[in-house]
């Protein structure tokens, strides 16, 4: 029989697909300067050893940007990153930022502005312990304005997540 307990879970597909998440799914939204974050898991429970999905939404003042990649040395990318030992792997994808010119550094370099979201992944880790973990992670980025760039950010984040025990099916005789 096969083990469906190592597999991408339903609320993962949801929002990769359908950019839907569960009303109960957990989120915490950041802020600094003229940058807020929204950062939410796909749904508030899962199973040890499943992929779940997580959203990132950013929204930035008018006038402002943050950095996308591939950087020169010097700069500090947008990314959303998850750390700690229920996760297994990860991933984190943002829409193609658009190039903009420096003139004061003579450089061209990709950003966004206004609002934009990112889709990731988490595999948890199995065998884990059911109940409740906190997931904690970070967010980095570099905000710049038309006269002037903020130092690079690192701000933690934590997310909780209900991991529900597994029962295998009753073996036929």
């Amino acid at each position: 029989m096969p083990n469906y307990q190592h597999r991408v879970a339903a609320s993962a597909v949801a929002l990769r697909e359908f950019g839907v998440v569960s009303d109960e799914a957990p989120t915490v939204t950041l802020r600094s300067g003229a940058l807020t974050i929204t950062i939410g898991l796909s749904a508030a429970t899962a199973f040890a050893g499943q992929e779940i999905g997580f959203l990132a939404k950013f929204a930035l003042k008018p006038g402002w940007h943050v950095y996308g990649a591939p950087l020169p040395e010097g700069y500090t990318a947008t990314s959303v990153t998850f750390d700690g030992p229920a996760v297994a792997r990860q991933s984190f994808g943002l829409p193609e930022a658009t190039p903009v010119r420096m003139d004061v550094l003579g450089e061209k370099v990709p950003a966004y502005s206004d609002s934009f979201q990112g889709l990731g992944s988490l595999l948890l880790r199995f065998p884990l312990d059911d109940g409740r973990i906190v997931l904690s992670g970070r967010v980095s980025f570099q905000q710049c304005g038309a006269t002037v760039c903020e130092a690079p950010e690192t701000i933690p984040f934590e997310l909780p997540l209900i991991l529900e025990c597994f029962m295998d099916p009753p073996r036929s005789k």
